[in-house]
């Protein structure tokens, strides 16, 4: 499932999605070990670590994703070094494949949205793909393994059913195809499967039930029906992959996995403004009040509640 987090500056009326502003943080009087991080960055042109410890320093957890985004400037007022950084602002909902960029596509609002959905429901299909083959290579039982196959013939279907109701609204997803991804270990399957799947599709699932009752148009009603039962399942088979590689996992592991976790699920909270008044209307997206009471009980009720269990 992709569905976006309400707010999240993906789709405005005419015009193609961007992303997210960049943030920009000044370096006033660094420690040595942010200097070391500076010099790299300048002499070896390696920007990347520079800005993945300013975001951990800044947010308390390390980026839950690639920035896209990653530049170190002087701030023509005060000429301190600047660290300019952002995440992809892509919609949040479900599995992306390792390295994926959302699209940009334009047109009016709903059109815009859909077919953003059409694109992620595609780039899910991958996903369990490297999701299956990850499974077989680390010996995983044969439940989750039929059970990511399954998953991606649902994303399959998913993305027709978004393709087609984005062609109603005006606008051409496109399905490009993504190259599969190399083999993760038990620790970055793990990890990944906490961002993607426990974060990010029981999310989605949430807001796509919403959006089978809230949808105006009711053939969006119908497929959000339709995904969002799907992404019931697939959030399920997130939980059951976390129960069985966790306990495989040592401890720095762990700690790393739930940090990028709990960045993820700030990820959601900062983003969970205000949609589009046609996007709630006619694809129905839930507002700012009720994207925001989602998030707390699914922090609540499900997140923290699993992840202390483990």
């Amino acid at each position: 499932m992709s569905a976006p987090l309400a707010g999240a500056g993906c789709f405005t009326t005419g015009t193609c999605p961007d992303l997210d502003p960049p943030e920009e943080v000044l370096l006033d009087m660094p420690d040595a070990a942010l200097t070391a991080l500076v010099n790299k960055c300048k002499m070896d042109f390696d920007c990347q670590p520079l800005c993945n410890e300013v975001f951990t320093r800044k947010h308390g957890a390390p980026p839950p994703s690639t920035l896209h985004t990653c530049e170190l400037t002087v701030d023509g007022e005060s000429s301190l070094d600047m660290v300019i950084f952002g995440v992809d602002g892509q919609c949040i909902g479900g599995r992306r494949p390792a390295g994926y960029r959302r699209g940009r596509p334009c047109g009016p609002a709903v059109g815009a949205y859909l077919a953003q959905q059409a694109e992620l429901e595609a780039a899910s299909v991958r996903a369990f793909a490297d999701l299956h083959d990850d499974l077989i290579a680390l010996g995983a039982p044969g439940s989750l393994v039929r059970a990511a196959v399954a998953a991606a013939a649902d994303e399959v279907r998913h993305a027709r059913l978004c393709d087609r109701h984005a062609r109603r609204y005006g606008a051409t997803p496109d399905l490009r195809t993504i190259g599969a991804a190399p083999r993760r270990t038990r620790a970055q399957l793990a990890k990944d499967n906490l961002v993607e799947g426990c974060v990010r599709e029981t999310y989605g699932a949430v807001v796509a039930a919403y959006q089978a009752r809230a949808a105006r148009d009711p053939e969006v009603r119908g497929a959000m029906r339709s995904i969002a039962r799907d992404e019931a399942k697939h959030a399920a088979l997130s939980w059951r992959l976390h129960r069985w590689v966790w306990p495989q996992l040592s401890d720095d592991e762990r700690r790393d996995a739930v940090a990028a976790t709990a960045a993820a699920r700030a990820e959601l909270a900062d983003r969970a403004g205000e949609p589009d008044a046609e996007l709630r209307e006619v694809a129905g997206l839930p507002d700012a009040v009720s994207g925001r009471a989602m998030l707390a009980a699914l922090d609540a009720v499900v997140w923290t509640a699993r992840l202390d269990a483990a």
